[in-house]
């Protein structure tokens, strides 16, 4: 499993690093956030919901299923992306079909635990917004979001920050959280 977790964490930071966006990226413009948002908005809340309701299985399908993680997979190899080759994603795809909507699961319990130990009360979450940069990494061929969802509970201010997303035909597909914390005053 701690296999499976690395090599999804290398893939995923593949596709979608700092580095790569900062190196030749194409920005998006206002006109075409203002258009896209409604979608964002609804992905952002829908992450969120899957926390509030405590859903594993609405929280496991935010995530691509195992032809779209193909799909995305092939992005990478079509824009040539370093060190990623035709065996190197047939192996990956033969371990996330067996391994995914378990490390999924783990995932959900930690982010979970980390919302309980920041004092969130999951029952009384309220979706504030979803702020969020597209981004399109070339040479791949592919929008990403990256987000912070901002929500209350109990009359405090959280976050859910390093949100990423990728877009693709079906919608938007979870990539990767980086943090569950009150927010701080700007």
């Amino acid at each position: 499993m701690k296999k499976y977790t690395i090599i999804l964490a290398a893939i995923t930071t593949l596709l979608f690093t700092a580095s790569a966006q900062k190196k030749g990226m194409k920005k998006s413009t206002g006109k075409q956030v203002k258009t896209t948002q409604v979608k964002e908005n609804e992905f952002g809340a829908s992450v969120l919901q899957a926390l509030k309701n405590k859903e594993v299985e609405g929280w496991i399908a935010l995530y691509p299923t195992n032809d779209e993680y193909g799909q995305i997979l092939q992005a990478g190899l079509a824009a040539k992306a370093e060190g990623l080759t035709q065996q190197i994603i047939d192996d990956i795809l033969v371990r996330r079909k067996k391994e995914a909507a378990a490390v999924y699961g783990q995932q959900f319990s930690h982010w979970l635990a980390l919302g309980d130990s920041a004092g969130i009360d999951w029952n009384n979450v309220v979706f504030d917004k979803f702020v969020f940069t597209e981004v399109y990494p070339e040479p791949v061929k592919l929008k990403y979001l990256d987000a912070t969802i901002w929500f209350t509970s109990k009359q405090q201010h959280f976050i859910i920050d390093g949100v990423q997303a990728v877009h693709i035909p079906s919608g938007y597909k979870l990539q990767a959280l980086a943090d569950i914390r009150k927010a701080t005053a700007e």
